[in-house]
């Protein structure tokens, strides 16, 4: 988030800084006394020579206006947002007030279009199922998750393995992968091509379609936790490991390590997540089935002073049952 100090004194009220934010919002802050806003003629917002509309206005909480006032009304902050499209944002922003340019910034500004972005002015009331989604498969994969991926012995099988970005990802390294999903149309109609034939499709259930030990390694990223037998999930994943496991959930820790920013990250919503897992919980559950157990955390995110994961990341190994002093 962008911010410029704009300083405009305009008699009953100032323009105090301008805001731009990533998901195409530019706020106009800043407080005005009188009563209501009715007669109040508000500034125009232009990227280069396109006005774009006042998008909404709405007041704040101003201790310190009300005290440098000595007025009993607290809230006369004034803030003015405008939406602007990513298409617009590289190009010069400026603000005019009864003719005059009261703010000039020469430069774009990054928009990238978030997640939910419907609530920010659905028309309709709206209720959890409109809100806690979900999405198709990714077609990438990220750098941590690949890195953790191809350390792993092969063979090795993607469980749960969505688009079959990762499986492709493996494959084109020389690392012999296969992947493991539910058969379902919004799984089918994302399958990338390349790797269709390393690719078993299920109707889901226990036990797994394959044999025990059958692979080195199993990889699971963001899986269970939308898996409400998650035991049984567990247990048949050791079944059919020879070797290796490593899974990534959503780190829960993240929600008490953002509260005092009052922030609950936005991957948490998703509405097919049944499970939710703390190191502690993780811990107990993969050590019923693995000798050693590790932990790791990926995609740190810095909000305000507070650092939080977005994943949560167990690391397990069998015993080498020729030497078990050998893990």
């Amino acid at each position: 988030m962008d911010g410029y100090a704009v300083n405009y004194d305009f008699g009953r009220g100032w323009f105090d800084r301008v805001q731009f934010e990533r998901c195409g919002l530019i706020r106009l802050e800043g407080w005005y006394s009188g009563e209501g806003l009715r007669e109040f003629e508000f500034p125009r917002c232009f990227i280069a020579e396109e006005e774009i509309p006042l998008f909404q206005v709405f007041r704040a909480y101003r201790p310190d206006v009300a005290a440098a006032l000595k007025s009993d009304n607290s809230y006369q902050g004034l803030v003015l947002t405008y939406r602007v499209s990513e298409q617009l944002a590289s190009e010069p922003t400026r603000f005019s007030f009864h003719g005059e340019i009261i703010f000039n910034k020469t430069d774009g500004f990054q928009v990238a279009e978030p997640a939910y972005l419907h609530l920010l002015d659905a028309h309709d009331v709206l209720h959890r199922q409109d809100i806690y989604g979900f999405g198709p498969p990714s077609s990438t994969v990220i750098d941590e998750v690949f890195e953790l991926a191809k350390t792993l012995p092969p063979p090795i099988l993607d469980f749960g393995c969505g688009s079959g970005a990762l499986v492709k990802k493996l494959r084109d390294e020389g690392i012999e992968a296969y992947g493991l999903e539910l058969e379902r149309a919004p799984i089918v109609e994302s399958l990338l091509p390349e790797v269709k034939p390393f690719i078993n499709l299920y109707k889901g259930g226990f036990p797994l379609p394959y044999k025990s030990g059958e692979f080195q390694s199993v990889f699971a990223t963001e899986v269970i936790e939308h898996v409400e037998a998650y035991d049984d999930a567990l247990n048949e994943i050791a079944r059919i490991t020879s070797r290796n496991f490593t899974m990534t959930v959503p780190d829960i820790g993240s929600i008490p390590i953002c509260h005092h920013n009052y922030v609950v990250p936005w991957h948490l919503l998703e509405s097919t997540h049944v499970n939710f897992f703390t190191q502690t919980s993780l811990g107990r559950l993969l050590e019923k089935h693995f000798s050693e157990v590790e932990f790791a955390r990926i995609c740190p995110i810095t909000i305000n002073d507070s650092l939080w994961f977005v994943s949560l990341v167990g690391i397990c190994r069998k015993a080498d049952e020729s030497n078990p002093e050998v893990t």
